[in-house]
């Protein structure tokens, strides 16, 4: 039987000791049963991330102030969206005020393609020099539109006898230092929006 109950906090000096403050009955068959201490309910910002470089999928994440009386403890969740079941994670500690983000698991709604086309070439100098172009298709099936963010990267050269650097980009974007590229893109319903850049790396011919 599953009840709600309001959770009895006492602090000690080196953590808090949380208690229910009433009976459960459990059924003696050894029969899992989840208890409810304490429900809370937080406005969160929801956001939508794709990195398909890596997974072509996009991806869920709430960011929420923590407004309870008493810390979070660090530990495993389960997600749900709109009564489905997203997935399990972790969660680390909070404090009372402090910002958690939670991952929901993928955004089904969200179709994401990315495609690469590679050319070599010889420079001038003789060098080999190979050019990326790539493209990400991103489409909104939900009939509400969305904002999501696109995450990819061109590397990043440690060897002065190479040299990576973008081409074009379109949106227009600069990568940071560690050579990632982001667009923040508006979707509205049934929208399809495409993300297309090149990078080249230049290096000495192979001996």
């Amino acid at each position: 039987v599953d009840q709600d109950f309001e959770t009895e906090v006492k602090a000690t000096a080196a953590s808090y000791v949380m208690g229910a403050a009433g009976s459960v009955t459990l059924p003696g068959d050894g029969t899992p049963t989840s208890i409810i201490l304490q429900k809370k309910t937080m406005e969160a910002a929801i956001e939508r991330l794709t990195c398909p470089r890596i997974d072509k999928s996009a991806f869920l994440r709430a960011q929420a102030v923590w407004n309870g009386s008493a810390p979070i403890l660090a530990g495993a969740y389960s997600a749900y969206v709109d009564g489905e079941f997203m997935g399990r994670g972790t969660i680390r500690q909070a404090q009372p005020g402090e910002k958690i983000g939670i991952d929901l698991g993928r955004d089904e709604g969200m179709k994401v393609e990315r495609t690469e086309k590679v050319f070599h070439e010889k420079t001038l100098t003789g060098k080999d020099r190979t050019t990326y172009t790539c493209s990400v298709i991103i489409r909104n099936t939900r009939s509400h539109p969305v904002e999501i963010t696109l995450k990819d990267q061109i590397p990043v050269s440690q060897d002065e006898a190479v040299k990576a650097e973008l081409v074009e980009s379109n949106p227009k974007t600069v990568p940071d230092k560690d050579g990632i590229l982001a667009w923040k893109l508006d979707c509205a319903p049934g929208a399809v929006r495409t993300v297309t850049f090149a990078f080249t790396v230049t290096g000495m011919p192979p001996l």
